[in-house]
């Protein structure tokens, strides 16, 4: 059974689309090793860091221990208590240990 590609186009555009790969092969291996560009995703990195370490992060703690507590008393446990502080534990540490270990292999 042969794809529809191929049965469609034929294998002229095929053919053509590999070309077209190869052709832009060299362009992509020059745009990875060229190292000293800027890295177009460090602004959106640094605000999101920015958001978990204030406000957002605290938000987000709140809600999860307002949360947990709600399904705790629902269940009879205590563990919304523990949920809510992990929570705002991980929101304010967690981004730190995940630059360590991106700046390690970078």
């Amino acid at each position: 059974m042969k794809s529809v590609v191929f049965r469609k186009y034929g294998k002229s555009a095929f053919m053509l689309v590999l070309l077209m790969f190869v052709l832009a092969l060299p362009a992509l291996a020059m745009a990875a090793g060229s190292g000293g560009g800027s890295d177009p995703f460090n602004g959106a990195t640094t605000t999101i860091i920015d958001w978990l370490k204030g406000g957002l992060g605290l938000l987000l703690s709140i809600l999860a221990l307002g949360i947990g507590l709600i399904a705790g008393l629902r269940v009879g446990s205590i563990w919304g208590i523990a949920i809510g502080f992990g929570f705002a534990v991980v929101c304010y540490y967690g981004p730190d240990i995940l630059q360590s270990i991106f700046g390690a292999t970078l």
